[in-house]
């Protein structure tokens, strides 16, 4: 009998999915991240961006409890990388040219007006339709993707500037499936902003259980 620790193979697929969908849609010579959230999945994602993105050497962390940021960013500085806690989420929020979203926020936290053009914002969290990590006017900036056109239903951000009528379901450029097939474009001017919504799912569980069983 072969268990998998269900925690860990869910920490790594999620971060590899944002990764995934960040090497088709992120700047190819990202130099910076932003990471919102500091905790159990944001160590795995600031990897993963890394693997998909080695240009990157500069990561900004913030979280609404200051320690938690000043923690790990003491535990992931080190050789070609400097990781700062920072307090002024805005400010940075223009400065990044990845912005990576992992809470349980129900208030936005990512601000449209403060985006740089060109910049990818990656959410994680919002996956409950109270849940929210990105504003309205983000919403209406950016080029928007997601994992998949049916799993994204329930996401909050999806859902909230839909009722609001800031957007439609058709905003929805392509979903993952169509970018790594490439019978949709990602991005296609370098001053996009654009957006992926990570919503997970359990085909993607399934993947990598198979490459784990692959592996043994």
């Amino acid at each position: 009998m072969l268990v998998a620790d269900g925690t860990a193979l869910t920490l790594r697929k999620t971060a590899a999915e944002s990764a995934l969908a960040a090497d088709i849609l992120a700047p190819g010579d990202a130099r910076n991240l932003l990471m919102i959230g500091a905790g159990a999945l944001a160590p795995h994602v600031i990897a993963a961006m890394r693997a998909v993105r080695p240009s990157i050497d500069t990561v900004w962390i913030w979280n609404r409890s200051p320690q938690k940021a000043a923690d790990l960013a003491a535990r992931l500085t080190g050789e070609r990388l400097k990781a700062e806690a920072v307090t002024e989420l805005d400010d940075y929020l223009g400065r990044a040219d990845i912005v990576s979203s992992a809470t349980m926020a129900r208030s936005p936290l990512v601000s449209g007006d403060r985006l740089s053009p060109g910049c990818h914002v990656d959410l994680i969290g919002g996956w409950a339709p109270e849940m929210r990590e990105a504003d309205n006017r983000t919403m209406q900036l950016a080029k928007i993707f997601t994992t998949s056109r049916e799993h994204c239903r329930e996401c909050g951000d999806f859902v909230q500037p839909i009722e609001d009528g800031i957007i439609g379901w058709d905003n929805i450029q392509a979903d993952l499936f169509e970018l790594c097939e490439g019978t949709r474009p990602g991005r296609t001017r370098m001053e996009d902003i654009t957006l992926y919504k990570n919503c997970g799912g359990g085909h993607l569980d399934l993947f990598v259980a198979g490459y784990l069983l692959q592996k043994l």
